[in-house]
């Protein structure tokens, strides 16, 4: 074995261990979803009484193409809930207005995903008064 091709080897074994590394690292350092104010871990009749699901949104996205999309919106309380279920639309407006600014790209991977789910709770954050989402979950997708 020449000495390039043992360089090659330890190489891809240093940059494996690393990707590695960082899977781990991005494991452990993600919060769990689903917990109640208390920080206990929420039962999921608890999660129910606080999820809001909207309905499936089709909208263009920026440079072309198109995407349906519906995601579940976990409030911090029932209260919460029941405020985003009487201004859905406003619900809906907000994740349209994210949508059409990214493009297949973007939205492509969990990344994308991420990036969306996170934009939402951010916006919706924004607009609620002393309220609080405490987590957005992407339940079906399609690009095209």
């Amino acid at each position: 074995m020449s000495l390039f091709q043992k360089s090659i080897i330890i190489i891809v074994s240093i940059a494996l261990l690393g990707v590695g590394s960082f899977t781990v690292w991005h494991m452990v350092k993600t919060e769990p979803s689903g917990q109640n104010a208390s920080g206990k871990v929420a039962s999921a009749a608890e999660l129910v009484e606080r999820t809001v699901e909207t309905e499936v949104i089709t909208t263009n996205l920026y440079g072309g193409g198109m995407i349906k999309i519906r995601f579940a919106i976990e409030a911090d309380s029932p209260k919460t809930k029941e405020t985003l279920e009487k201004t859905r639309f406003q619900t809906q407006s907000i994740i349209i207005k994210i949508l059409s600014q990214l493009n297949q790209e973007k939205l492509a991977g969990e990344k994308g995903l991420q990036l969306v789910e996170n934009a939402i709770q951010e916006k919706l954050n924004n607009s609620l008064e002393g309220e609080k989402i405490v987590k957005v979950y992407t339940t079906d997708r399609i690009i095209q």
